[in-house]
């Protein structure tokens, strides 16, 4: 071969290696990018086992700036008293009331703002040590776990946190849950119900009180592989309204995103400095849908109230006090 040729193969492969670094620095990049939550399972290494990868979901969203703890910290506004909150969150993750979703959108707030988050289904909550646990700023509401439940395995002091949780109708939620099951397939325990039932049948099934056991102090944990054996009553009821009421920040409503957005902004400040400084994480991303949602079944409030009373009392308390919320948080002109 000539010395011409010699030079030109050189310069190719040169050429090539040049190529092939800033693939990698690239593909480096974005993974780095794409697992940037900042969260006990990453960050403190004596608990870390399994983790889930979320590289797909986080690279489909607005990507927030950041960590910009400055940002989320400011003069605080007397007025609403929301200084309580400055300390981080608690979401209280109902099962198909849109939590996957929810879980996304702290993620990227609590990464914005700097906060030490835990969003992800595994490592389990509870399998994460006590001081792990402890360091824990903003809990994402992963493996359901109700409010009681999470105060007695979350160390420290919390009064400085915005608990959250969302609410479904009972109806839409069990319709949404019975397709999400019969979707997945023998993935999911239940799915065999699926198959002998119908929607409707299936619904029959159901034991009223699901979501109002994600706040009243009993538990009822024996199970017989489909549903709970023993029922909640009216002194639950009642226990589960004071709670929200008085323990929790805000309540949204699946049916009302925008206004469970805007009374989040209003009431908890490092959240409504956080979408001041992007308005990009005001945005609520809509993952986990059902995988076989049909259309829905029109069904009259009247049966619904049979099916599920304690549940449906609860849902209509729940809007009662979003709506009330968000009329205050007009008056204070805090909606944006």
């Amino acid at each position: 071969r000539t010395g011409k040729t010699c030079l030109m193969e050189r310069g190719y492969w040169r050429i090539a290696k040049a190529l092939l670094a800033l693939y990698v620095v690239a593909i480096l990049y974005i993974q780095l990018e794409s697992s940037s939550e900042v969260s006990p399972s990453e960050t403190i290494h004596d608990v870390m086992a399994t983790r889930v990868d979320h590289a797909k979901r986080s690279r489909a969203l607005p990507r927030a700036a950041g960590p910009s703890h400055g940002i989320c910290r400011g003069t605080i506004n007397r007025t609403t008293k929301d200084d309580r909150y400055d300390g981080g969150l608690a979401f209280i993750h109902i099962p198909k009331a849109g939590g996957t979703s929810l879980r996304t959108f702290f993620r990227n707030l609590a990464r914005h703002c700097g906060f030490l988050s835990h969003t992800e289904e595994n490592p389990f909550w509870k399998d994460l040590s006590a001081t792990s646990r402890s360091l824990v700023q903003v809990y994402g509401g992963s493996n359901h776990i109700g409010y009681h439940d999470l105060l007695q395995n979350w160390p420290g002091n919390h009064t400085n946190k915005a608990f959250f949780t969302q609410l479904r109708h009972p109806w839409r939620r069990m319709e949404s849950y019975y397709w999400y099951v019969k979707g997945l397939g023998k993935l999911h325990h239940l799915h065999n119900e699926t198959q002998k039932n119908n929607l409707t049948e299936w619904i029959a099934d159901k034991k009223d009180g699901d979501m109002i056991s994600y706040f009243a102090t009993r538990k009822f944990s024996s199970f017989d592989g489909r549903s709970p054996k023993c029922c909640y009553n009216r002194t639950d009821l009642d226990e589960a309204k004071e709670v929200l009421q008085s323990k929790f920040a805000v309540v949204g409503i699946v049916e009302k995103p925008e206004l469970t957005v805007d009374v989040l902004r209003c009431r908890v400040n490092w959240i409504r400095r956080a979408m001041q400084s992007n308005a990009l994480l005001s945005e609520i991303p809509h993952f986990n849908k059902s995988p076989m949602q049909h259309e829905l079944k029109n069904v009259s409030e009247k049966e619904v109230k049979r099916m599920f009373p304690l549940d449906m009392e609860l849902y209509e308390y729940a809007n009662d006090l979003l709506d009330k919320q968000h009329e205050h948080c007009m008056k204070l002109g805090l909606m944006k």
